[in-house]
C-alpha cells in the first residue's frame, strides 16, 4: 500500500468527495465509532474519566462523550484539508503520539486501540458513504455518487489515510516513551545514590561518636577530662573555676572516689623530731 503523499489528484478527488458526504453526520458517525470501540476494546473506557462513572441510561454525558469522539475525526479532517502538502500535519500528529506516550504512563494506553480506532472508522465511513449512495438521486444533489467499485477503492484510500496519521503518531509516542523511560531510570538513579551517601553520612557520625565516647571515658578514668559544655580542664576533680565535675562522678565513679579519698582525707602527724637528744638507755 502506497504513502498518502504518494496518492495522484484522481485519489485525493475521492477522498474530499468522500468527506463531503462523511461530514454532514459527522458528529454522528463520530459518537458510533467511539461506541464501537469501546465494544471491541472495554478496557479502553479507562483513558475517559467520565468514561469510568456509571450512569443511568437517560444519564450518559452525551457533551463528553461526543466532544472526545469528535476530536478524533478532527484529525481525519485536518489530514483531508492538508491533503496536497500532507507534511504541514507532522507537528499535529508529533504532539498527538507524545500526548498518548503520557496516557500510557498514566492511564495505561496500548498502542492497538489505534488499530481498533481504524477498523471501526472505516466500517462506519463504509456504511455512511453506502447509504448515501443508495438514497441519494443525482438530481436531489450535487455530490458525487460513488459506485460499488469507487466505494472499495475510497475506503482502501481511508485506510492509507489513518495507517498515515497512526504511524506518525506512533513514531512521536515511541521516541517520547524512550525518553521518558531514560529520565525515570536517571531519577531513580539519583535517589539511589542520595539514599546510599545518608547512609554512609550516617555511619560514619555513628562511628565517629562511639570514638569520641570511648575517650571521654578514658580521660575520666584517667582523672583528666574536659567539661563538654564550658571546656575547663579538670584536675584532682576540680575545675579550674572550683566546681566539682558532676558528670565525672557519674561517668567514672571509681576515679572520683580515689580523688575524695586523696584530697579530704587529712596525713597523720608526726611527731617533732629533737635535733640533738640522746637516745634513751636501755634499762
Amino acid at each position: 500500500m502506497k504513502p498518502l503523499k504518494d496518492l495522484n489528484e484522481a485519489e485525493r478527488a475521492l477522498l474530499r468527495q468522500s468527506w463531503d458526504i462523511i461530514k454532514r453526520d459527522m458528529e454522528k458517525i463520530a459518537v458510533k465509532i467511539f461506541e464501537m470501540i469501546f465494544e471491541q476494546a472495554p478496557e479502553a473506557k479507562q483513558m475517559f474519566p467520565f468514561m469510568k462513572m456509571d450512569y443511568a441510561e437517560n444519564e450518559k454525558p452525551k457533551d463528553e462523550f461526543t466532544f472526545h469522539a469528535l476530536r478524533f475525526i478532527q484529525v481525519l479532517e485536518s489530514v483531508i484539508w492538508t491533503v496536497d502538502d500532507v507534511d504541514n500535519l507532522d507537528p499535529i500528529l508529533s504532539n498527538l503520539g507524545k500526548l498518548h506516550a503520557r496516557l500510557e504512563e498514566q492511564l495505561g494506553f496500548k498502542t492497538y486501540y489505534w488499530s481498533v480506532f481504524r477498523e471501526c472508522t472505516l466500517h462506519h465511513f463504509r456504511r455512511c458513504i453506502k447509504a448515501f449512495t443508495v438514497s441519494s438521486r443525482p438530481a436531489k444533489s450535487d455530490m458525487h455518487v460513488f459506485t460499488e467499485g469507487e466505494l472499495d477503492t475510497v475506503i482502501i484510500l481511508w485506510r492509507i489515510v489513518i495507517d498515515d496519521v497512526v504511524n506518525k503518531m506512533k513514531s512521536s509516542f515511541y521516541d517520547n516513551v524512550k525518553h521518558r523511560k531514560a529520565n525515570r531510570e536517571c531519577i531513580d538513579e539519583e535517589h539511589q545514590h542520595q539514599a546510599n551517601g545518608e547512609r554512609s553520612t550516617s555511619y560514619a557520625g555513628r562511628g565517629k561518636s562511639s570514638v569520641q565516647e570511648r575517650q571521654n571515658v578514658t580521660n575520666g578514668l584517667n582523672g583528666n577530662s574536659l567539661h563538654p559544655e564550658q571546656g575547663k580542664t579538670e584536675t584532682n576533680g576540680v575545675y579550674s573555676n572550683g566546681a566539682t565535675p558532676t558528670s565525672a562522678r557519674i561517668q567514672s565513679p571509681i576515679a572520683w572516689i580515689r580523688r575524695r579519698m586523696h584530697s579530704s582525707s587529712p596525713k597523720p602527724e608526726r611527731s617533732p623530731k629533737v635535733v640533738g637528744s640522746a637516745s634513751p638507755q636501755k634499762l
